[in-house]
């Protein structure tokens, strides 16, 4: 049996005896922590120009956004002339705050106006409907001429599984879309871990914890 079988086999029995312990996450006080969130914004955006700089134009900023790695967050490979060079945030051995991709890195923008961490997934082209299909946590808003998913930090935090309630909002959310969108999404079903049935028990769970038992009716 090889180790990537192997591995499949252990984390799909865990999720079929449901042991994994749930995540303990602290909570976030804006004004704890925002001049650290400050400095980290201005100092990505200046290794944000330097990568725009460097990187052949992309639709949508692809070119520009910085990656998540073991130690912080990184450009990855950079090229300048005959010059290739790499510019990191090592958050390991020289801690200075949690940032994530550029999608995480507008979502800290918006904190200046709302001071909440929330996760934020959209569809684009929107289908119509969108803002009618059941989440089991969270809530769709209006945002400009569409709409999203919104989901707080503080209710991930202290929900009775966060991890379990975060996975189940970004399922939902993505099953009404391409639900509404006609995709086909049998090409995207995982065969080994989580099964479809996994998921969706999944949502049921996480929407009686929120008090939303007709979520799956």
């Amino acid at each position: 049996m090889t180790d990537s079988t192997e591995n499949r086999r252990m984390v799909h029995a865990e999720l079929e005896r449901d042991t994994i312990d749930p995540m303990t996450l602290p909570e976030l006080h804006l004004a704890d922590w925002r001049p650290t969130k400050d400095t980290l914004h201005l100092y990505c955006q200046i290794v944000g120009k330097v990568r725009l700089a460097t990187t052949p134009p992309r639709n949508h900023w692809w070119n520009a956004p910085l990656y998540v790695d073991v130690r912080g967050l990184t450009t990855r490979r950079l090229h300048h002339n005959e010059i290739t060079f790499q510019i990191d945030f090592d958050f390991v051995d020289h801690p200075g705050g949690v940032l994530a991709r550029s999608h995480l890195l507008r979502l800290l923008v918006r904190r200046r106006q709302r001071p909440r961490c929330r996760l934020l997934p959209l569809c684009k082209p929107e289908p119509d409907g969108l803002r009618n299909q059941p989440l089991p946590a969270g809530d769709w808003i209006e945002s400009g001429a569409g709409s999203l998913a919104i989901l707080t930090y503080e209710q991930v935090r202290t929900a009775p599984d966060p991890r379990r309630t975060l996975l189940a909002f970004v399922q939902a959310a993505y099953e009404a879309g391409a639900r509404l969108a006609a995709w086909d999404t049998g090409k995207f079903e995982s065969k080994w871990c989580p099964t479809p049935t996994q998921l969706h028990d999944l949502q049921v769970t996480a929407a009686h914890d929120f008090g939303r038992p007709d979520f799956a009716a």
